[in-house]
């Protein structure tokens, strides 16, 4: 799967660069993490107690700051976000998993991304919590489709991006404003009540270890910073329309080329069928589609999307797809891939060149409709001129 890092012009880092980005910021995310005491089991379950609000007030913070940046940048015509990719919202699955992640955060007192810091910070009771991950991801994997009630819940939603800014009707910049000051409001809200459940503790006679560092400058420094960040992006940077509509202009691929990754099964294919003819098609995993602004539900980052249309269809409908893939349009369209596949015509070119790329596509229709390769006829042996040769001389006499 293609990693990204949306910065304009667009590929100015490369796949490379995008693993090497990935890589960094992710070490620097897991230092914080560490340094902010996430590899500590009980610290983070403190949350839940409500007498250390650590976890709240750091994850607040990584959000306010990825958020105001990305918009930040997005204003001033630094970054793409027409490339990031925006998870589709599953509600009811999603509700049922967050409250699942949060049994498990609250039993082990760690979380699938803090039980990494915590294993690297020596803590072998992190091993067994990411044992039981693995364990509980495969076993969800395999079962899925065999448990009729999971595999609806897993299915059921829309499947749509939604967005803040497009559900309030505001720019970016100015999203990112509001949730700076309603996370500046959080924290002292946040202080407030680690007070209160300290004291009740301390009346209680319990005595837990207190971790909390209460440097109030540098939180609310953090805070104005990126209030500061976003007026001024959202006064100097340029229109952003929430909500509107990003023009896509798909690729090509040609239909050999198409037939040649479906026989090598190119694990990032996806096929969409939006011309009714899917039984035509002879294509396997082929997903069909009645309203084209309606997106899949499956489509991921790094995909390439293939779309098997009518010739001379428009591919406006794409403005309202997910970021994340790639899109071609079928060369030709469906008629084409008929023509030049399924049901070839030889070329009529006799040279070996001509011979083997009609012995090719030969194979590929014999390929796709399961039935035997017949070889190309040769071609017929050139007629060679005698000139007089083969003519008797009239001549006299015996």
């Amino acid at each position: 799967m293609a990693v990204t890092f949306p910065v304009v012009p667009s590929g100015i880092l490369g796949n490379e660069g995008g693993l090497l980005t990935a890589l960094v910021i992710g070490a620097v995310f897991g230092f914080a993490l560490e340094r902010a005491g996430f590899g500590n089991g009980r610290k983070l379950a403190a949350q839940f107690y409500l007498y250390d609000m650590t976890v709240f007030k750091v994850m607040f913070t990584a959000i306010i700051v990825a958020m105001g940046g990305l918009y930040a940048m997005q204003s001033w015509n630094l970054v793409d976000l027409g490339q990031v990719w925006i998870n589709p919202t599953f509600l009811a699955p999603q509700i049922v998993g967050g409250f699942l992640l949060g049994v498990g955060f609250i039993i082990s007192g760690l979380c699938p991304g803090t039980a990494f810091v915590s294993l690297v910070s020596g803590k072998l009771d992190a091993l067994v919590v990411l044992l039981g991950v693995f364990i509980g991801t495969m076993a969800f994997a395999l079962g899925v489709d065999g448990i009729p009630f999971v595999d609806a819940l897993y299915h059921s939603g829309a499947g749509e991006v939604s967005t803040f800014p497009t559900l309030l009707g505001l720019s970016g910049s100015w999203l990112a404003v509001i949730i700076a000051l309603v996370a500046l409001a959080a924290f002292v809200g946040a202080e407030k009540v680690e007070g209160t459940m300290q004291e009740r503790l301390e009346k209680s006679g319990l005595h837990l270890e207190n971790t909390v560092v209460r440097d109030h400058g540098a939180k609310y420094a953090v805070v104005g910073a990126l209030v500061l960040l976003g007026v001024i992006a959202a006064v100097t940077g340029g229109p952003v329309t929430p909500g509107a509509a990003l023009a896509r202009t798909p690729g090509s691929l040609a239909p050999v080329e198409l037939a040649d990754a479906v026989i090598r099964r190119d694990p990032s294919l996806y096929l969409v069928d939006l011309s009714g003819r899917g039984d035509a098609l002879h294509l396997p995993n082929l997903h069909a589609i009645d309203d084209p602004a309606m997106a899949p539900a499956g489509l991921l980052p790094g995909m390439r999307v293939v779309l098997l249309t009518e010739k001379d269809t428009a591919t406006d409908f794409l403005s309202t797809w997910p970021n994340g893939p790639s899109y071609l349009l079928l060369e030709g369209g469906v008629d084409n891939w008929i023509h030049s596949v399924l049901e070839p015509t030889p070329s009529g070119d006799w040279s070996e060149a001509g011979r083997a790329a009609d012995q090719r596509r030969a194979e590929l229709a014999a390929w796709f409709s399961g039935a035997e390769t017949k070889p190309t006829v040769s071609a017929p042996p050139p007629v060679i001129s005698s000139g007089n040769a083969g003519k008797k001389k009239k001549s006299g006499g015996c």
